[in-house]
């Protein structure tokens, strides 16, 4: 696993809301992001993505600048090599499968011809072991095979960091337990760090080497699941943990 450092010192304004986060972490495996809902998780990943602005502060994967207001950095979504998956997967309705995937090529650095781009998607979904969809309309997707191409869709691009947004909050209970298996193997031969959300401790569980506890807005507590049920912070995390 290619060990990446993640920096994140910003403060983001919305409304009545502010994400206020000061995170530098050594990002070798799988993050879980945790909190209750308005506590910025959401958020916090736009922010990294670059969909959402920061008022003030920097992100840095790596050593590469995403943003910093100071220097007026401000590095567009394409470009940033950083895959996102949000919780509705937003999957094109008009565009089959191979056509989804293939259109995170059509922007940034992986411009290149049309049987260029889905020659490549196509062997992303290979790797997820979907290529016998490639070619169907995503209205006749289950929920799985959603997850599968919203994936391939992110890492088609070959990002240096994965951000996923409550991966599993789409799927009824029983799809839930099936997905998370198959997440979790994918996941493990991925050679890229990855930031989750998620409210269900067996995601947590399952994906995550460390968590994350967000607090209306800011980071309250941090550390692997173990660390974390030996003191937790505050009321949510205590009931969050209870779940198992």
């Amino acid at each position: 696993m290619v060990d990446t450092s993640l920096i994140v010192q910003v403060q983001v304004s919305l409304g009545d809301f502010m994400l206020d986060v000061d995170l530098s972490i050594s990002m070798k495996g799988r993050l879980a992001v945790i909190g209750p809902n308005g506590s910025g998780k959401t958020t916090l990943l736009k922010t990294i993505v670059g969909s959402v602005y920061p008022d003030k502060g920097h992100i840095l994967v790596g050593d590469r600048v995403l943003s910093d207001t100071k220097l007026r950095i401000e590095v567009p979504v394409e470009d940033r090599q950083v895959g996102y998956v949000p919780q509705d997967y937003t999957l094109f309705p008009h565009m089959n499968v191979i056509n989804n995937v293939a259109f995170g090529l059509s922007t940034g650095g992986r411009r290149g011809s049309r049987a260029c781009k889905k020659e490549i998607a196509l062997r992303m979904l290979g790797r997820f072991g979907c290529q016998q969809i490639a070619y169907r309309p995503v209205q006749q997707l289950s929920g799985g095979e959603r997850q599968q191409v919203a994936l391939a869709q992110a890492l088609v691009t070959e990002p240096r960091l994965l951000l996923l947004d409550e991966p599993l909050v789409a799927l009824d209970m029983t799809s839930r337990r099936v997905v998370r298996l198959l997440l979790q193997n994918y996941l493990s031969q991925l050679d890229i760090p990855t930031v989750f959300t998620t409210h269900d401790v067996r995601d947590v569980v399952s994906l995550a080497d460390s968590v994350i506890v967000l607090s209306r807005g800011k980071v309250v507590q941090m550390g692997t699941l173990e660390e974390l049920q030996k003191q937790p912070c505050n009321d949510f995390l205590v009931e969050f943990l209870g779940q198992q």
